[in-house]
């Protein structure tokens, strides 16, 4: 890791490597007519340099470094250095090469090209590196012009470009995400407005194979965000305000948004996916409101699916772990009283939420629980007087 600098004096240039662990170093990309100075430098070691070198002519230059304080020194003092043992020796090193350098071994020939090429490995990645920072601004913005307008298919084709340019930038996974979602809603409502039964289950199914793939591509962002936010794999926490956390933490709740969609509209295969990105989400969420109202986002998307047993289990859970969540009460009261079973469980969900929603928000809620609580309390009601009546007889007498 000693700091080799190479300047150009005849005109102005500056160029630096660091030594590898065998104190080897190569720069390529040097102007063989020019004319240059190398100081050498590290830590604990006395500074070297070599004026008057033409890498035209000296194409491997070596130094042996000599134990010192670890300073660096300036083109300004070589040059001063170099003037003061010229005035006492009446020699300048200036265009003068040092000694012939040793053939130099297999080995270490080996060692030479791999180090080259690993050199010309990170240009060229530095080089692709430029170009992708000029192309895909210019891509991302087309995408999200084309979705602004409700072209979802040319703004999914615009991220697809920068997604086969750059796989792990989450935004373009994210975008492409929401225009599908987006896509997947309007082919939903489009075929529920259709009467023939065929043409509404095609387009339905097409619909839920849009929203399939916006929750693949939602996961897709996440796992690009965890890797630019440090490769750990775990998201990183909110409220810190960095620009890779907020960003980190909106496409959470994005992603969130689309299961939500996709198991309403009773989309197959998701799997425990959904619950993987409602957990993802609520871990790193702050603020209580949103965290509540997102962990009564997956039994309210099961039960909007049809699936009524198992949102009244996921409230249940919800619940447990979180007793206060006013969401997730209502929504059991709700799906309590869609299965029907059992309107003692239905009335006792919806008074422990009006016991605990007392904001202005939860007006209509609360007017929606004190209606269902009146007609179970009615029915169990007419239920009791039901069957206290004596049994109807057959107004026979049965002889003996």
């Amino acid at each position: 890791k000693a700091v080799v600098t190479i300047y150009r004096t005849d005109i102005k240039g500056k160029y630096e490597v660091k030594t590898n662990k065998k104190g080897e170093y190569v720069r390529v990309g040097l102007p063989f007519g020019g004319t240059y100075t190398v100081v050498v430098s590290a830590p604990g070691a006395r500074p070297s340099y070599q004026s008057g070198v033409r890498f035209g002519q000296i194409p491997e230059l070596n130094f042996t470094l000599e134990a010192g304080d670890g300073r660096v020194i300036t083109l300004e003092e070589a040059q001063a250095a170099n003037a003061a043992a010229t005035t006492a020796t009446g020699s300048s090193n200036a265009g003068a090469a040092p000694s012939a350098p040793r053939k130099e071994s297999a080995e270490e020939r080996e060692a030479r090209e791999k180090f080259e090429r690993e050199v010309k490995e990170v240009e060229t990645k530095n080089a692709r590196a430029t170009d992708l920072n000029a192309k895909l601004p210019e891509i991302l913005k087309t995408g999200n012009t084309a979705f602004m307008a409700k072209k979802y298919d040319e703004a999914i084709t615009a991220y697809d470009q920068g997604i086969a340019a750059d796989p792990d930038q989450g935004v373009f996974h994210l975008n492409k995400s929401i225009a599908l979602r987006q896509r997947g809603e309007a082919k939903y409502i489009a075929a529920g407005k259709l009467t023939e039964a065929e043409a509404k289950k095609a387009g339905r199914d097409a619909a839920r194979a849009d929203l399939k793939l916006a929750t693949e591509e939602a996961d897709k962002s996440i796992a690009a965000y965890k890797k630019v936010g440090g490769g750990s794999g775990a998201a990183p926490t909110a409220g810190a305000g960095n620009q890779a956390q907020a960003q980190m933490l909106d496409a959470l709740f994005k992603r969130v948004e689309t299961y939500r969609l996709a198991m309403q509209i009773s989309t197959p295969d998701l799997g425990d996916r959904a619950v993987t990105a409602i957990q993802e989400y609520a871990a790193v969420e702050t603020d209580k409101a949103k965290k509540d109202k997102v962990q009564a986002t997956l039994p309210q998307a099961l039960l909007d699916g049809g699936k009524t047993k198992e949102a009244i289990e996921a409230y249940r859970q919800v619940i447990a772990t979180s007793p206060d969540n006013v969401d997730a009460l209502y929504g059991l009261g709700k799906a309590l009283a869609s299965d029907g079973n059992d309107s003692s469980a239905v009335i006792d969900a919806f008074r422990q939420f009006l016991a605990k929603a007392k904001g202005a928000e939860y007006a209509q809620q609360r007017k929606d629980a004190e209606d269902n609580i009146a007609a179970f309390e009615g029915a169990m009601t007419t239920d009791q007087e039901q069957k206290k009546k004596p049994a109807p007889t057959s107004g026979r007498r049965r002889g003996n």
